[in-house]
């Protein structure tokens, strides 16, 4: 996939997140910026978002579920919608964070 576009990908996530107010954390920063640099591949990103709540969980996801979430870096899949997903989580983040301060 190119670089440029996951660049641009996710520099438009950026934008849209700042304009709605949205903070990002660090660690989701790191994850966007290094998927845009392509040094963190598809489903590194993807396993950061289904955020495990203990190891237990994200081993049970690796021996289970791993297999079916794995994208071929080889395949053609949508750089805009694995953005989507990523912002949609961000917000979900963020919601659940107002929520909890409220």
């Amino acid at each position: 996939m190119s670089k440029y576009l996951r660049g641009r990908a996710v520099a438009e996530l950026l934008d849209d997140l700042h304009f709605e107010g949205i903070e990002i954390d660090d660690h989701d920063l790191v994850m966007l910026n290094g998927y845009a640099q392509g040094n963190i591949s598809v489903n590194d990103l993807l396993a950061h978002i289904c955020q495990f709540s203990s190891f237990s969980a994200y081993q049970e996801w690796l021996g289970t579920n791993f297999k079916k979430h794995v994208i071929d870096p080889d395949a053609d899949f949508s750089i805009e919608l694995i953005v989507v997903e990523i912002g949609a989580f961000i917000r979900r983040k963020d919601l659940e964070l107002k929520n909890v301060a409220k």
